[in-house]
């Protein structure tokens, strides 16, 4: 078969690296290659498309209905974007019931190819059965749970709220722990975590502090958003995302003048490498999201020094273009 992949991020992949070696895998995304649904000829589409935080917190679905709209009308859809139910309500006014399935995904971004191809169980909206077949056929290992779409639109976003919820919950007992002062957190970490119930996944503190990554901070503000447009009030969740703004920003504010001196001079070697590009043009050979990062940094940088070294270790000249 002829499987399309939109979207080629981290699910992107991990799914293209699971299917690539049974099937002909084309991928879709603009951000990688000129391909279209359209000239493609597929058999079945796969949407790992990005579905954005709006304005209000709530799940941006266009990318999603763009692909489905691109796909032609007799082609299985399934959907591995993360999408809210206000979203899939939208999805549902553009394609016929019975064209598409929705499956969460529970990968972590740093592991996601190893994850996908170890999981044990694959969770689809009703009405599976291609999909099932298709991916039971590369792994006869795999076990299929079958709920409503909606039912898998809620679990996934409150399986993440709630690890993003344990993050916080310990922040603040290690918070406690300093003001305490004749306790180590280390401690209290090993002995409330050896409880099995509990689990000591999500309690380490980073330098970072709070929870980041790509999902987290998104899907507590969705769901948030969708309890608010239902009347009701996740007050435990919004708590957690006020404490992780006010963690997050003091993080900032205080930070390590060692790391911030390092991660300086990890862009300006970017920047020295890129041959003195424009911002814009060094989004073209470095990650997009780690340009944005290291410029804030540089920024912080000069705010504290005054301004960059004149020349590296190597005694390169430095430029740098601020944009």
């Amino acid at each position: 078969m002829n499987i399309v992949i939109a979207g080629y991020g981290y699910v992107g992949k991990a799914i293209e690296s699971f299917i690539k070696d049974h099937h002909n895998v084309t991928i879709v995304d603009p951000a990688f290659n000129k391909n279209t649904i359209s000239n493609s000829n597929p058999t079945a589409v796969i949407i790992c498309v990005s579905t954005p935080e709006g304005a209000d917190g709530s799940c941006d679905v266009s990318n999603v209905i763009q692909v489905i709209n691109e796909t032609p009308k007799e082609v299985p859809i399934l959907i591995k974007s993360t999408i809210s139910l206000e979203g899939w309500k939208e999805i549902r006014k553009c394609v016929a019931p019975l064209r598409i399935t929705f499956s969460p995904e529970f990968l972590r971004a740093k592991t996601a190819i190893e994850d996908f191809q170890n999981q044990e169980l694959m969770y689809f909206s009703n009405g599976s059965v291609f999909w099932q077949e298709l991916f039971s056929n590369i792994n006869p290992k795999l076990q299929f749970k079958e709920f409503s779409a909606e039912e898998l639109v809620l679990a996934k976003y409150f399986r993440n709220s709630f690890l993003a919820t344990k993050v916080i919950f310990f922040n603040q007992i290690f918070d406690l722990c300093k003001k305490i002062r004749t306790v180590d957190y280390e401690a209290i970490r090993q002995i409330v975590t050896d409880d099995s119930r509990i689990g000591e996944g999500h309690s380490k503190i980073t330098d970072e502090r709070g929870f980041g990554g790509h999902c987290f901070p998104k899907d507590t503000k969705a769901i948030v958003e969708t309890a608010n447009k239902n009347k009701s009030n996740l007050s435990l969740i919004k708590t957690a995302i006020d404490y992780n703004k006010e963690v997050q920003s003091n993080n900032k504010v205080n930070l390590d003048l060692r790391t911030l001196q390092k991660e300086s001079a990890r862009a300006l070697v970017v920047m020295q490498n890129a041959d003195n590009l424009s911002l814009s043009e060094i989004n073209q050979k470095v990650n997009h999201d780690s340009t944005l990062f290291y410029k804030k940094v540089l920024e912080k940088y000069i705010e504290l020094f005054g301004d960059l070294p004149s020349k590296t270790k190597e005694g390169k000249e430095v430029t740098l273009i601020m944009e």
